[in-house]
């Protein structure tokens, strides 16, 4: 599953490297002394693989949400999408920063309109290396001024721990 969850999970690193549920209590206790993060309830059902990753995404959506809100630069929104890659059938979420699906449109007009093959396709993974430094220095700034963005990366990371208790459960049974 391709997805741009590098940002999101290098955010959480950079705020704790033990795990992001820590860190995001951490960076709000050091921004506001005595204020703590509110606790955080994941009322999804855990018993299955699909609700689980069902409430992974619905945890993204609304971190990229309220990124999206904050951040005052819409080339450094994030856009997800659900797409079959070429040839294939099954499909994936993609989230990416909304500069990266500007160039791939840019580039797909200028092999339209340019009928010589001198056109230059810069490499979507060049480009976004480029940018990602300062898409991780606006989400890391965002995310530490903003308890909802705190409350959405700790259930993400308590989501995600749930579903690999979940698998290791259910794929240790069968051993």
């Amino acid at each position: 599953m391709k997805l741009l969850v590098q940002p999101l999970l290098a955010l959480a690193a950079a705020l704790h490297p033990l795990s992001a549920a820590l860190a995001a209590e951490k960076a709000v206790n050091a921004r506001a002394g005595s204020e703590e993060l509110e606790e955080v309830v994941v009322s999804a059902d855990l018993t299955s693989f699909s609700k689980i990753r069902k409430a992974i995404v619905d945890a993204e959506d609304r971190f990229y949400a309220r990124y999206n809100e904050l951040n005052d630069d819409d080339a450094y929104d994030i856009d997800c999408r659900v797409e079959a890659p070429t040839g294939r059938r099954i499909t994936a979420r993609v989230c990416e920063p909304r500069y990266a699906t500007t160039a791939t449109h840019e580039e797909a007009s200028q092999l339209l309109m340019n009928s010589s093959a001198n056109v230059r396709f810069t490499s979507m993974d060049e480009m976004i290396a480029r940018r990602l430094p300062e898409l991780k220095r606006r989400m890391l700034q965002v995310t530490q001024d903003d308890q909802a963005l705190q409350r959405a990366l700790v259930e993400r990371a308590t989501l995600e721990q749930a579903l690999k208790q979940l698998q290791d459960r259910k794929f240790n049974r069968r051993r």
